[in-house]
């Protein structure tokens, strides 16, 4: 089976599998996947727009819905196709992931009331956050509390 344009999608003597364009959701505001912030309202993204393998990451994540959709149409009102939004910082996204943690948990926050890397890890989906961001986000999430 050969891959179409390097996309996700395959396709057999020209002829594509898999739909052209997907909506995707998160259980929560921010969450990272396929190098993009998703959030709890569906967003229509074409599947060529993807890199290879994304699509599939998407699909397999149970953080996210990931529906086929019929292409945008501007008859319809909207644009022929739908620009991804602009992604929150890295920094923003370890913040609003605070905001999301459970007070009484006591995996979420240390003896000291910060919040715990590996629970920013978690809910972030960036494996690699480190207690310095940690530190910076809290500040900035006290801050504007």
């Amino acid at each position: 089976m050969a891959r179409h344009r390097g996309t996700g999608r395959d396709a057999v003597a020209g002829v594509t599998d898999g739909p052209a364009f997907v909506a995707v959701s998160a259980k929560r505001d921010g969450f990272r996947r396929a190098g993009r912030a998703w959030t709890v309202a569906p967003r229509t993204v074409a599947v060529d727009d993807l890199a290879p393998g994304q699509l599939a990451a998407l699909e397999a994540d149970p953080s996210l819905t990931v529906a086929p959709v019929e292409a945008p149409s501007a008859d319809a009102g909207g644009p022929a196709s739908v620009p991804p939004e602009a992604a929150p910082s890295r920094a923003e996204t370890i913040r609003r992931a605070i905001g999301g943690l459970e007070p009484g948990r006591e995996d979420h926050w240390t003896k000291s009331g910060r919040p715990e890397v590996a629970a920013l890890r978690a809910a972030t989906g960036l494996a690699d956050v480190g207690a310095a961001e940690r530190d910076a986000a809290w500040a900035a999430f006290v801050a504007a509390e």
